[in-house]
């Protein structure tokens, strides 16, 4: 990833690379994660069996990785100083590709305003999904965690916002991203509090 950096025209990482390593790094959070909270459960109960991570979380998960990957794409090509509007940018709501005849795979992952594009409205399906898991935890008896999830993507909601108004102000954006790792670690551990329920159900844990 440093190597990136180092080549010709560049002084700085790539924003692949960048994105490859957070993603990486949240991963591995997440794996572990729901290894401690299996075996703090195992030592709660002898007999509790492994959670099992169902349709909704997994679902919700996979788009919120989506948006992370956006995130850091949003950093390595400071792609926030395109605009300091919203919801509009630069006075439109879509704002166009900024480099022409490039791939289409160019324009999604490495046209700035393409991806300040993606990355603001995608998360407006990110927060339908987690609300949706947030209710589901409530319904489970998990107000605390349906508590937490709800706050944390509120916050990163306005944190975001707040960053691009601000012009990228450091301190905002630096904020923003520690808000997007808590978020990452609330929503495994609703995911595995579902997860507990749906393997402590034999109906549930059986296939279909």
């Amino acid at each position: 990833m440093v190597a990136s950096g180092l080549k010709p025209g560049m002084t700085e990482v790539a924003p692949g690379w960048l994105a490859a390593h957070l993603l990486t790094a949240l991963f591995t959070l997440s794996v572990t994660l729901w290894i401690a909270l299996d075996l703090a459960a195992l030592a709660r109960d002898g007999r509790a069996s492994p959670a099992r991570l169902s349709a909704l979380p997994l679902v919700a998960g996979a788009a919120l990785a989506v948006q992370l990957l956006y995130g850091a794409l949003m950093a390595g090509l400071r792609a926030g100083r395109v605009t300091d509007q919203w919801p509009l940018m630069n006075g439109a709501f879509f704002p166009g590709v900024t480099q022409s005849g490039r791939s289409i795979g160019a324009t999604l992952f490495a046209d700035p305003a393409i991806v300040h594009f993606i990355h603001r409205w995608w998360a407006w399906v990110v927060v339908a999904l987690l609300v949706a898991m947030a209710r589901a935890l409530r319904r489970a008896g998990a107000r605390r965690e349906s508590v937490v999830l709800h706050s944390l993507f509120g916050t990163q909601i306005i944190l975001g916002i707040a960053t691009v108004l601000s012009g990228v102000s450091l301190w905002l954006a630096v904020l923003h991203q520690l808000v997007g790792a808590l978020l990452v670690v609330a929503v495994v551990a609703g995911a595995h509090r579902l997860g507990q329920d749906r393997a402590s159900d034999p109906a549930r844990a059986m296939p279909g």
